[in-house]
């Protein structure tokens, strides 16, 4: 059995992700220690976080950067730790009161904090969890390009797959013939498989296979996310394509 080769070209690879709100606001006792919950942030809403009225909280955020403070800084005084990982906030207003802050992040990201100034004993120390954007996007990138290869093999695996047999028309490629032969879904991806011929205009007007540029498939789904080319290999095998696009309820797989 000889291998053949898939060229995959990832046509986009971000992903928006957003996390959930987790409210840390309570009216907590005088005595209330101090604060060492992760916390998880959403980019489209506030999250409400107590500090202490007195001393130096201190913020922590994983897997991100901060890269600017945007606040009325009549209300506070804050510090970046070296590491851009670390807020160092005092609250220059009495308790009980409020602060609002929005937080630039290194991945381009801007979040919104509303701090609750509390009458606490001590100092408070809280973790930020911000959405890990970039193993997302690996994790989908890996399950494109997982199914690529399940398609390319002609296997089912984990995948809801429909044979079919479909012409499609390519806007400005009238020599291009393409047709869908396969269609496979799982989760929030879809997939098609087609085979093409080129039929030249000239010559002596039979068909013939050719190598086609990948742009001319990009606007084939306008989700389009991935692209695996097979050039045609054995007798009779038909070179083939195939196309990854997020999936819709109204996409036409």
């Amino acid at each position: 059995m000889i291998k053949r080769k898939i060229r995959i070209f990832l046509i986009l690879g971000v992903l928006i992700a957003g996390g959930r709100v987790v409210n840390s606001f309570a009216h907590a006792p005088l005595s209330a220690v101090e604060d060492k919950r992760d916390l998880r942030i959403s980019y489209l809403s506030s999250t409400d976080i107590n500090i202490s009225s007195q001393g130096i909280n201190r913020i922590h955020f994983e897997k991100a950067k901060i890269i600017k403070i945007i606040g009325d800084t009549s209300r506070y005084e804050a510090v970046v730790a070296d590491n851009n990982c670390d807020l160092f906030l005092t609250s220059s207003i009495p308790a009980p009161g409020t602060i609002d802050l929005t937080l630039l992040l290194g991945a381009g990201k801007a979040i919104d904090l509303r701090l609750h100034v509390l009458e606490l004993l001590r100092p408070q120390i809280i973790n930020i969890d911000v959405p890990n954007e970039t193993g997302k996007r690996e994790a989908k990138n890996g399950e494109i390009k997982e199914m690529i290869e399940k398609m390319a093999a002609n296997e089912r695996g984990k995948y809801f797959v429909q044979k079919k047999d479909r012409k499609v028309e390519v806007a400005g490629h009238p020599y291009l013939t393409l047709t869908q032969v396969v269609s496979y879904r799982y989760g929030k991806l879809a997939g098609a498989g087609f085979t093409y011929k080129v039929k030249k205009p000239h010559g002596n007007n039979r068909d013939i296979t050719e190598p086609v540029s990948v742009e001319i498939f990009k606007g084939i789904f306008k989700d389009t996310v991935a692209i695996g080319m097979r050039n045609s290999g054995s007798a009779g095998d038909e070179p083939r394509v195939f196309v990854v696009y997020d999936y819709k309820e109204d996409s036409d797989v």
